[in-house]
Order: C-alpha cells, then structure tokens, then sequence
C-alpha cells in the first residue's frame, strides 16, 4: 500500500463471526482466499477484526487482502475492551495492546487500530473516560516510540445520546499533538436501517449527525447494522447511497455497512456450512 494523497472512502464489512467466536477467518488462508472474491465483488475495501490470539500466524491471509486493495481495521479485543465500570488500566491490559500493535504493524495495510466504547457514558460512568483516554495515548505513545509506521488510533462509540461531550473529551488537550493530536479517527455507530427504527427517514437522520461532527476535523466512519435484536423486516440501506453524495460526504470517510457473516439478529451477508470453507450467499 502507498500514499497517494487522495481522499480515502472506506467501504467497510465486520469480518468477525459473532456467531462462533472461537472462529477466525484469517487462520485458514483457503477461507481468506474465498472471502476475497465475493468482498472485491461487493466493492468492500475494508475490513473490520478483532483478534485475541497473537501465537498464531496470520500473515498469509493479511497479504493476500493487502494484495486484494483491502485494509484491516484492528479493533482491540473484545475481550480486552474498554469496559466504562472498570477504572484500570494495567501492565497485563497494556501489554496484550503493545503485543498486538507488535504482530500486525510490519503489515502495510493495517489502517487502523480501535478502541471500544461499548455502554453509554453517563454521570456514574464518565470518570472512566479519564482511564480510556489513557490508553489510547499510552498505545499511541508505544507506536511512536517504535520504529513502526504510525498508524491511526480510533474509536468506535455505541450509543447516542453522549457521542458529542464524549468526542470533545478524547479530542481535546495537546496530548501528543505533535504526532496530530489522541484520537485520528472516529466510529459512530446508528440504527437508522433498522426495521423498528421509527424516527427520521435514515437520510435525514445522517444529515442531522453530519451538523453535529461537521467541524470535529478528524476522519469519521458511520456504522450501520446495530440492531441489537432480532430482524423481522426489511433494512433501510438507502442512507449508503446519501454517504457518498454531497453535502454529506464531505464530513464522512464512508462506513462500515454490515457483518460479513450472519448473526442471530438476522443481520450479516452470508452464511458458513458447517464443515466447509465455502461461502452459501444469502438470499
């Protein structure tokens, strides 16, 4: 992967099966291999992973999507994520983190690595804040300290009614400004194409969160897909199309717009065998 110097639109799946955890599609480079038809047909320029596991080797499969034009966005373990009722930041949490920017960065097409915030920030949460904005810059610190490409931290947010305080939060301050500031880019997750999303139409919805974040200078994703619950009816992707276009566009680095597998939500573009590395595409 080179630079450029062009606009970076990220046509974003999870590649994560949520359905089976101890499953991971970049081990097995016949899957891998598999996948890539079908996300290079799709469009799909990203991918979204999360990986627990630093003994194994996963270097044939990255490859073969760096040769693909794919990028990897690495969310930290979900089971190392930054829980807002734990008020720590250890040696041991701190070590999986530096182990994992360790294994992936010789990679080119690492986009970025994510932290997650995955409950609401409210009055008895928001102190933990202090303890999530000290992870990001010790990582970010560990990166640059290194001899490694300095790539991107960011951080994927669930949950609305608190994105606006929460991001001038992690935002502000000089930390490491010299290397552009703590937080490069951010995630903001939406159930505008939910079946029982019953407010604004999903375009006027984006529009609404493009005036909020218009003027936070920082690359912003939108994720669509949080359903949370089962999905009896049909998803609204018509708010994919308004992303792209103007005016929103100019405030949006594209988005992340499903699961790669099924999810018991009902969610997720296709379905595994059992058995197989093959793909059954849902219909």
């Amino acid at each position: 992967m080179q630079t450029t110097g062009e606009r970076f639109l990220a046509r974003a799946v999870i590649y994560y099966n949520f359905a089976d955890e101890n499953y991971d599609g970049l081990l097995i480079e016949e899957v891998c291999r598999v996948d890539i038809f079908g996300l290079v047909d799709l469009g799909v320029n990203v991918i979204v992973v999360s990986i627990v596991d630093m003994s194994k080797d996963r270097a044939n499969c990255i490859k073969r999507f760096q040769a693909a034009g794919i990028y990897l966005l690495v969310v930290f373990s979900w089971e190392a994520r930054v829980y807002q009722a734990d008020l720590a930041w250890d040696s041991d949490v701190y070590q999986y983190h530096t182990a994992l920017v360790d294994s992936l960065s010789p990679h080119s097409n690492i986009l970025g690595f994510v932290f997650t915030i995955d409950v609401p920030i409210t009055n008895s949460t928001s102190e933990s804040l202090a303890f999530t904005k000290a992870r990001i810059r010790d990582v970010k610190a560990y990166i640059k300290s290194t001899n490694y490409r300095q790539t991107p931290i960011g951080i994927v947010e669930f949950g609305d009614d608190s994105r606006s305080s929460t991001t001038q939060f992690l935002t502000c301050g000089t930390t490491l400004a010299s290397n552009g500031g703590l937080v490069d880019f951010w995630l903001l997750t939406d159930r505008f194409d939910c079946p029982d999303f019953k407010l604004d139409p999903p375009e006027t919805t984006l529009k609404n969160r493009s005036e909020t974040f218009r003027d936070y200078g920082m690359p912003l994703l939108s994720i669509g897909g949080t359903c949370g619950t089962a999905i009896s009816g049909t998803r609204n992707f018509s708010w994919v199309a308004s992303l792209f276009s103007p005016p929103i566009s100019s405030v949006w680095s594209g988005g992340i717009f499903d699961d790669w597998y099924m999810n018991a939500d009902g969610t997720g573009a296709l379905l595994r065998d059992s058995g197989s590395p093959y793909l059954l595409v849902r219909t």
